[in-house]
Formats: structure tokens, sequence, C-alpha cells
């Protein structure tokens, strides 16, 4: 949450915090403005040291607060809160389980917070002062702003909160913050030791308590059920929550009910009821949560409460801010809708979705409102609404898959979804990652009975675009790098003016394989840290973001490369055992793995596309299609500015893979199909022949080599860094080096 906005308190508080209990509020506002008229008053806060170390006045603070708060705050309580190692204020309802001090938050109950730093230390100055930041200071000041956003996050993450109230106290100084998913709207710096007529902070809380529970940030369309273990709220829904949670099920359908049940056991995590489209889910810790503010998605396995057919069934809820941007972006519900109509597979079941309609964010009219008399600000990001939706199936992370061969069915079904979904409904996914593809357990009948089995599942459609548009009359592409950065196609980052096609889509899908592959199967690669941030980063050139330069060689070459620079090759292995002739001596030994030949055949196909291009570097060793004199209609005249449906690859039925995998010309496009369907046949035909004709090794699954690696490279550092120290006297400064190797980030989604 980088963008922050900054206004005099009295425009603050007449646009957040309304003084309803006067005709003009504007006059109001401006009341704590003035000097009073009496300079001998008692002043606020004025017992708070700022002279003793920030760990000692905070408390003093919280203390002067409570002392003062029956004139201005007269029903809650301010209260030192931990969050893990970190310490806040916290302001409770005192009709509310108020807890102690140096305690545990109880995240499901703060209305409001109050953060602490030194003087020097404003997260957001200078923002009324022309003097230039050091370095030091700008850096001190970015790491500030990022705890304040994580922190907001982490607060917003555990509630049902449309916005968040802050006071950030600096010393001497304090600001008033109202924190939404897409701004921070923060007042000037004023001094909080002030005589009770002056004082900004009383007449903020003094207005902040006058507020209802929505005006406060509170999401009235939720109501809170528990907050901590033994505290908060008994009900006949925490009962049936309880109950159900240790039903045990039949066979998969145990899944959903283990994962409820677990989602119960963490009591940081407050318990809600929420109400979608007349249906009621109980809800408790989500089950994946997004770190980020902005669509700040929480993923629920919920417990429908609502008599019916759906009644005491386990589904998922997605809570999320949807972008809203000329109705470009659907409701993720009406996709799923229309892809349940035209019958496509493994993709989850609607039941049912909805916007919360009252909770908008709207940062131009919210500008528009601030600055009255001041000039009106020139681009503001997109708005975005609160929105619901339930599916039925509850999957499991694809990282989770046993073995190599699950992970191909996975990404069998999964590009069987993406296939159709484009063939009969005209819908491009558009938001292809790791964490959209899933594992959804079924019962399944083998040779020795009945057992669990996984089928995959895309997922998380709300991104999804209708290519039917592109050829509406008057429609302009808009230049939109949706998705997650890491796995989009080398083209759609080098020419984000194209529009994505599915053959992008299809190169999407190979980084994802090859993201797990790195991480969980056995390869040749010593380094995978290193491919990992060489492969998946981007690079600047020109102030344009690009592909790496190893992702982009690995295309247009067709060929993972383990670096930038050599000709080794990245490959996939496997384990073999063959018994001597006339011995009792097995032999061990690395041959390649069937996903091997997959990647082979894969990147021979996105290789063709990338071809027609730009010449190959003739010095590069290639894998070369052994072409079939194609006919006329497969002529590919010279690279123009690509029509909505250009078809990027020729038929491939005419293309000779060099590779062990059966390959047959079954998937010829009809006359009514275009090629990128047959791209899309190709890559199945691809998989599914190495499913059925290849042996799969059983535990082929290794821990993340990733997070090995990290922890191994961590290690070294610190051992290096002892030795470095031992061999200094005790008054020689230790000048080892302090970088080392961090895991990597995750994936960069694009917001």
């Amino acid at each position: 949450m980088e963008r922050v906005y900054r206004f005099p308190a009295a425009a603050f508080l007449d646009t957040f915090a309304p003084d309803e209990s006067t005709p003009s509020a504007d006059h109001q506002a401006q009341q704590p403005l003035h000097k009073p008229k009496h300079t001998h008053a008692a002043r606020d806060f004025d017992e708070v040291d700022i002279g003793e170390p920030e760990d000692l006045w905070d408390y003093s603070f919280v203390e002067a607060f409570n002392t003062i708060k029956p004139t201005i705050c007269p029903e809650h309580t301010l209260v030192m809160s931990k969050d893990g190692e970190d310490m806040f204020g916290a302001l409770y309802n005192d009709d509310d389980d108020v807890p102690d001090d140096n305690t545990d938050a109880v995240w499901g109950l703060i209305e409001a917070c109050v953060l602490f730093f030194e003087q020097d230390d404003d997260p957001f100055a200078p923002d009324d002062s022309t003097r230039r930041m050091s370095k030091a200071f700008a850096r001190a000041q970015d790491e500030n702003r990022a705890y304040i956003s994580t922190f907001v996050s982490r607060v917003l993450a555990r509630q049902q909160h449309t916005h968040l109230f802050l006071v950030v106290v600096c010393g001497a100084s304090a600001r008033i913050v109202r924190a939404d998913r897409e701004a921070f709207f923060v007042t000037h710096p004023f001094a909080y030791k002030t005589s009770p007529t002056q004082s900004i902070l009383r007449e903020f809380f003094r207005r902040f308590t006058e507020m209802d529970r929505a005006e406060r940030g509170i999401d009235t369309t939720a109501k809170l059920l528990r907050c901590k273990r033994g505290t908060g709220y008994t009900s006949e829904r925490i009962s049936f929550m309880r109950q159900m949670a240790n039903s045990k099920l039949d066979g998969a359908a145990d899944h959903a009910r283990m994962c409820f049940e677990e989602s119960l056991d963490d009591d940081d995590w407050p318990w809600y009821s929420v109400t979608v489209q007349g249906l009621e889910f109980l809800i408790a810790k989500p089950a994946a949560y997004s770190d980020k503010p902005s669509r700040a998605s929480r993923g629920y396995i919920a417990l429908c409460y609502s008599m019916g057919p759906h009644h005491g069934t386990f589904v998922w809820l997605k809570d999320t801010w949807r972008r809203i941007l000329d109705d470009e972006y659907e409701q993720e519900g009406a996709v799923l809708s229309d892809l349940n109509r035209h019958r496509v597979e493994y993709v989850p079941t609607l039941v049912c979705h909805g916007d919360v309609s009252s909770h908008r964010l709207d940062v131009k009219g919210t500008l528009a409102r601030l600055c009255k008399q001041g000039p009106k600000p020139a681009r503001s990001r997109v708005e975005r609404v609160h929105y619901r939706v339930v599916t039925q199936e509850v999957g499991l992370p694809i990282d989770e898959f046993r073995n190599s061969r699950d992970l191909a069915v996975v990404f069998r079904d999964c590009l069987e979804a993406h296939r159709n979904a484009y063939k009969r409904a005209k819908i491009l996914h558009r938001d292809l990652s790791e964490g959209n593809l899933l594992m959804v357990p079924y019962d399944a009948y083998f040779e020795d009975g009945i057992g669990i089995a996984y089928k995959g599942m895309l997922i998380d459609w709300e991104y999804g675009e209708r290519v039917s548009r592109r050829s509406a009359p008057g429609f302009v592409y808009r230049v939109d790098r949706r998705g997650t950065w890491d796995f989009l196609s080398v083209k759609a980052l080098n020419h984000p003016e194209d529009p994505i096609m599915p053959a992008d889509e299809f190169e999407s899908f190979l980084h994802i394989l090859t993201s797990l592959g790195l991480s969980y199967l056995r390869h040749n690669c010593t380094n995978p840290v290193q491919f990992d941030k060489e492969y998946f980063a981007t690079q600047t050139i020109d102030n344009v973001t690009r592909a790496s330069a190893l992702k982009e060689r690995c295309m247009r070459h067709g060929r993972l490369f383990v670096s930038v620079e050599g000709n080794a090759r990245l490959e996939f292995l496997k384990e073999t055992r063959k018994k001597l002739p006339r011995s009792r001596t097995v032999v061990t030994r690395l041959v390649p793995h069937p996903i091997d030949r997959v990647f082979t055949s894969w990147l021979a196909l996105i290789k063709e596309r990338y071809v027609r291009e730009e010449e190959l570097d003739a010095q590069c060793p290639q894998i070369v299609p052994r072409p079939v004199a194609p006919s006329a209609k497969e002529n590919v005249s010279p690279r123009k500015a690509p029509p909505a449906h250009r078809a990027h690859a020729s038929p491939l039925s005419y293309l000779e893979l060099n590779v062990d995998v059966p390959f047959s010309d079954s998937f010829d496009s009809d006359d009514d199909e275009d090629s990128e369907v047959a791209l899309h046949d190709a890559m199945l035909e691809i998989l599914s022949n190495a499913i059925e004709h290849s042996f799969w090794p059983p535990l082929d699954k290794t821990l993340d080599q990733l997070e090995v690696q990290a922890e191994v490279l961590e290690d070294d550092q610190l051992e290096e860094r002892l030795e470095v120290r031992q061999c200094l006297s005790d008054d020689e400064d230790d000048g080892s080096p302090s970088s080392h190797c961090d895991r990597p980030s995750k994936r960069r989604r694009i917001c």
C-alpha cells in the first residue's frame, strides 16, 4: 500500500469523522485548531516523557489516555497488546472482554490502533517540508511505512473490516490515519500535548465514539461469533460448528471436514457468520489469505448453516475486494456460472456469489471530497468492491502432490479445463499460477478396493477475459498485465500491447511446471536457488520491464538452460535399479524422467512460436523439429500488428518431434477450430501419452530443494561469520560480509 494522501486535520475529520452532534460539521472540525482562550489550562498527555526510551513512553501514553478517557473516549479502553514480538496500542470497546496489558491481541475486538515511533522516524514525513532526506532517513522511512502496511494487512486479514483507523505517534507529534485496501489517508503532523480545547486527538476520539460500527470500519454484514477460546459468545452456531467438525465422513469427503476442524484450532482468528445471496455460512481461520492489502483475498472452508440442500455441507468461500474497471472485470461467480453452463470440467461448481454493494473503495471520489477547493487528483487507482463467492469443491494446494504422476494428472486436468473454457465459452483465465492449480480428492476404484485419488481443478477465474469482446465495435485493447509476473509468457512481458492469446497461457503452464519440478523433483541443477532467481525474475531495460534473460533464452531456443551463459540443460531425472548379469549386484543409475520428455516436447512447440518473430542465434544449440512440407494455407506472412485472434504456430500435425513420447496427428484442427485450440490439443496429447505410456516412479517427490539449499547457505554463512569473528581481537570490529541468500519470495502478483 504505497499510495499516501496527506491533508490538514480539519479536512480529514470532516471527511472521515464528520461531527453529527452539531449543525455545522465544518465549524466543529475547525474548533480544535483555534488557540484556547485560557492558556493556563492543563494539557493532555503532559505526563508522557518523550525523553524516555520508546518502550517506556508508549506505556505512559497508554496510561495517560486511559486516565482522560472519560472525557476523550468514554466507552473504550486502550491496551498495550502483543502481535508476536511487536507491541502496539489496541482500542477495545468496554462492552467486550478487554484483555490485560502485555497479552496477545484479540483481533476480532480491536476497533482502532496506536503505533509508536521515535521522533525522527515519522513514516509519513516529509509532507509539508522542503528539506532533502538523507538516504538513511529515506530507508528508515520506507521500512517504517512497510511495517505499517504489513500491520494493517495483518489486522484486516483477521477481522471482517472495511477500513482501519490508526494513530501514529512519533515522539511529541502524532498523525491520524485511515487505512483501507487501496491507500493511506493521513493528517499532517500535530502536537498531541495541548490543552483540551485545542486537541485534535481528543476531537477525533470524541467523534470516533459517536460513529456507528460501519463508520468505524466494522463489517456489519458479518456477525462475530467467537474471539478466543473461553471468551466471546456461545450460540447454536458455535455448537453446530464443533459438532460438524467432529463428525467424520466417509472417503474423500472427510478432507473438507478435517480442514474445517483444523481452522477451529487457532485461537488468534475469530469466528464469523457471513451471508452470501441469502445463504448463511460459518467460518473461522482462512485456509489461505493474501498479505497484499489491495485484493485482500481470503479463502475459507465454510460450513453452510442455512436450511436447504447445502445445509451442513462444507464448501469453499472466497472473500475478496475485486477490481472494477469499465466493466472489464466481471464477478468471478458470473464467469463460473458460464463455465458450468457450458459444462466445462475441472473448474469449481458455483453455489452462490454477490457483491457487498455498500463496501466500495473509490479513491478518486474520496480525494474529490477531501480536495474541495484544491487541485483535483490527476489519476487514481481503480475502484474495488467487497465480493464473496462460494463453490462446492474443497481441494489441496498443488505442491502437496504425492508423486510426479499425480502432478502430471493435475496439470492434464487443468489444461483440459483451460482448453474447454476457451473452446466452448471463449474465456481465457489470465491468472495462471501455482496457487490457482488445485488438487481435489475423490473416491476411486482400484484393484484392491476403493481409495482416494486426485483430480486437477483450475480455480480463481476473477481475472478471466471473454475473448469475444475483442471483436466488438470500438473495442480498444487495454495494456494490462494481469496475473503473476513469474509465470507470464515472454511475449506477454515484452509486448504488453499485444492481446494475450491461448499460446501465452500455454507457456504459463510450462513455467508453473518448471517451478514445481525445480522444487520437488530430482534434477541436475546444482544451484536451484540461483536458477529460480534468474529464471523467474524480470529485468528492466530503458525503464521497461521485460522477461528475464534466462527465461527468454530458454523459450526462444526451446531448451531449459541452467544459466544465461553456457549450453548445459536442466534435466529432470529418476532412479532405476538394474541387476548386473551373472551377479547379485544391483546398480542404481539416473535416467531421464518422463516429465523431462514432456518439457522437451512442450518447449519445441513454444519455440516454434518465437522462431517466427526473430532469427535464432546460429551459435546456440537448439532442438529443431523436422517439418514436412506445409500446404499453402500454412504460409505465414511477416510479423505485423497482430489481429485479435492471430495464430502463433502452424498446424501441429506437420511437426515430427524428436521425442520418445508417442505423438499422433489426432489433434489436427477442424475447419471451425483455429490453431489456438490445436495448440491446446497438442499439449494435452503430449502429456496424456506420457502419463499413459511411461513408468512414473511412485515415490519421487523430494523435500523443497529451494528451502533446503537456502537453509544450507544460511548455515554455511553463519559458520563463516563465526570463524571470522573468532579471528578478530576484542578491540576489532567484525568486518565480515553480511550478505545471505534468502528463500525466494512469494510469486509477485499483479493486482
